[in-house]
């Protein structure tokens, strides 16, 4: 049995809730959910072979010091788009594992920078020249002209769903101030 064909038998009993479901707008949904967990799933194995254990996070902290070179905690979860926090526990373990080095700045205790460390950065460019391969075989399936139509379409889905999020996120705080 084909994924195509399983993923169609997955989504055809939404129908009998929902007569009016989008049979093919479920079956792309699942079918997304699926390739980003192999995608995630074949990254992290290659990464781990170089050491990492919280693959995603710590890819993305040593790619984005490598590209900037020297980021306060706050400046470098904007840019990997996740919380404070998130960012905080991974700089503390990759420190402890002697890739980063903070620095406090004399001008305002409240700012602390992150940069990488020789062998944070010997690290980061393993993993970046890594994605690079990667990137390269994962979409060696796809003709030029099929991976631009490809990203083209995964923007406009990506635009979709943020603007979704916004409406859905004000809807909701809207609700908390009339509670």
């Amino acid at each position: 049995m084909t994924p195509e064909r399983w993923t169609r038998q997955q989504v055809r009993p939404y129908r009998e809730f929902h007569p009016e479901a989008d049979l093919d707008a479920l079956e792309l949904n699942l079918l997304l959910a699926f390739a980003e967990s192999a995608r995630k799933a074949a990254m992290v194995h290659r990464w781990a072979g170089l050491g990492l254990s919280k693959a995603a996070g710590q890819y993305n902290v040593l790619k984005t010091l490598l590209f900037y070179d020297e980021l306060t905690h706050s400046e470098l979860a904007s840019n990997m788009k996740v919380t404070l926090s998130n960012v905080t526990r991974l700089v503390d373990q990759m420190q402890e594992s002697g890739w980063i080095d903070r620095r406090g700045d004399p001008s305002d205790r409240r700012l602390t920078y992150v940069s990488l460390t020789p062998k944070g950065k010997e690290l980061a460019r393993e993993l970046v020249a890594e994605q690079v391969q990667f990137s390269k075989d994962v979409t060696e399936c796809f003709s030029h002209g099929e991976l631009l139509i490809f990203i083209e379409f995964l923007s406009r889905l990506n635009d979709q769903a943020e603007a979704i999020d916004r409406e859905d996120g004000d809807a909701i705080e809207k609700q908390d101030l009339l509670s």
